[in-house]
């Protein structure tokens, strides 16, 4: 069965970053044959080339990067026949949190995806967004899915200290791993 993202997509396609470097018949059509690594692989170095004809700060270039990661996520969700519940919004109705993505599971429990393309110290707020999504969705899982390894190999060695359930990197290993088991998930 068909899963209707149309509506999470819709949000992307409103995102400047989309309208500058993104074309949605690519993102709906690009052949990667369910290697997940290579559909974001691809697309990431596409929007990095395409963006470095641009004159940003780089404060507005960080906030381009995030809008770029959760589109090439989001489509990619979608080609997998994975429906996203909720995206970037408060409709999950816990106070100071507006989840990146939340996918409902199959036995109506939430996944909650926080992604950033880089950790430094954000690391904290997605922990902090986990506590409180766990606060009122007690059966939920909260994955973090950063861009940067190095920043997401540190954080997995913390991982017993968190409230973040798993962190995963967008390479090819992590990438198969979360996807698959979001698609378990739903099913």
């Amino acid at each position: 069965m068909a899963v209707n993202n149309n509506l999470f997509l819709d949000q992307c396609k409103n995102y400047a970053v989309f309208k500058l470097i993104f074309n949605e018949a690519e993102l709906l059509k690009y052949e990667y044959q369910n290697n997940f690594f290579d559909y974001f692989d691809y697309f990431w170095k596409y929007y990095q080339h395409k963006i470095q004809s641009y004159d940003f700060g780089s404060q507005k270039l960080k906030s381009l990067n995030g809008s770029a990661f959760n589109i090439i996520i989001v489509y990619l969700l979608h080609r997998e026949n994975i429906q996203i519940h909720a995206m970037d919004d408060d409709s999950m109705e816990v106070k100071f949190v507006k989840p990146d993505i939340v996918i409902k599971n199959g036995d109506n429990t939430y996944t909650f995806v926080s992604l950033k393309t880089s950790l430094r110290e954000r690391w904290k707020q997605a922990d902090w967004e986990a506590i409180k999504f766990k606060q009122k969705y007690n059966s939920s899982y909260c994955y973090l899915l950063t861009n940067n390894k190095n920043e997401g190999d540190k954080l997995k060695k913390l991982i017993d200290f968190i409230d973040i359930d798993a962190v995963y990197h967008t390479n090819e290993e992590d990438f198969k791993i979360l996807i698959k088991k979001l698609k378990q998930m739903v099913y």
